[in-house]
């Protein structure tokens, strides 16, 4: 959950008008900045809004663009030399509030990679960690802008933000999902809110040699079912009172040392058994 490789960029296409704002500040032109960002603002919402897919955050952007906007208007110079830490805390702002208000943001871009999952609890939770994540990353911009801190500091923020964007949300589920699990056996997790808890749970990432995707369909041909991540399969089924008749038989001929007998019940109930060159 939280946000893909394909979501994260699709975030950044939400923050074009901050890029390109940005690009223009650094050559010297806030005013110029300031217009831009607007103009590409209020195209990113009008192109979103035809398509009936809107965003908060590209809403947000307008909006911050607009006050700054009004704001060099009024204050020129202060507004002037302080427009990049002030659209940065206005993000900053928007996405701490969005997580106050249980209405994360990034849910919002992360229900087009889970489809049918905005109303797991796990999804809504790890929507508001990163939110809040990408809201104290904001803020950390606008503090390095603030304070000059250089274009290193600043790389290094946007990097990080890059990292809890795409690899935060899979830690994430993991950890709530093995939560659960320990929760729904009646036992307690072992961790520094409670250190004496039955079960202590540990991400320790794959190790040498494990598959990066486990088999789970033993069928060859799954089929869908109401949600697009889950699928299932049709597996070879034996009645009970069939596998009875023949489950006595195998015992008759065991006892009897019966090989034919065995390999062709083999043969008829397990999947893909061959009989080897022995006798």
């Amino acid at each position: 959950m939280g946000m893909s490789m394909k979501t994260f960029f699709t975030v950044k296409f939400a923050l074009l008008p901050i890029a390109v704002f940005v690009f223009l500040i650094v050559r010297g032109m806030p005013a110029a900045a300031i217009g831009a960002g607007f103009a590409v603002a209020l195209v990113v919402c009008a192109w979103r809004l035809y398509a009936h897919d809107i965003k908060t955050l590209e809403i947000a952007a307008l909006a911050i663009f607009g006050a700054l906007a009004c704001g060099i208007l009024v204050a020129h110079d202060v507004v002037a030399a302080n427009a990049v830490p002030l659209a940065f805390a206005g993000l900053g702002v928007f996405s701490i509030a969005t997580v106050l208000s249980r209405k994360p943001w990034t849910a919002e871009f992360s229900r087009a990679a889970y489809p049918g999952a905005e109303e797991s609890p796990v999804f809504v939770l790890v929507n508001m960690i990163v939110s809040g994540l990408w809201g104290v990353l904001f803020l950390l911009l606008a503090l390095a802008h603030a304070l000059k801190a250089g274009g290193i500091v600043t790389t290094a923020i946007v990097l990080v933000g890059a990292a809890v964007s795409i690899l935060g949300p899979r830690f994430l589920v993991h950890m709530a999902l093995a939560r659960r699990m320990v929760q729904l056996s009646g036992r307690t997790v072992r961790d520094a809110a409670c250190p004496t808890g039955d079960i202590e749970i540990a991400v320790i990432g794959m190790r040498p040699g494990e598959k990066l995707h486990e088999e789970l369909l033993i069928g060859n041909q799954p089929e869908p079912t109401a949600h697009s991540r889950i699928m299932k399969a049709h597996e070879p089924f034996v009645p009970w009172t069939q596998l009875a008749q023949a489950l006595q038989l195998l015992e008759a001929a065991a006892v009897s040392g019966d090989r034919v007998t065995i390999k062709v019940f083999l043969q008829q109930h397990v999947h893909g058994y061959q009989p080897g060159d022995n006798p």
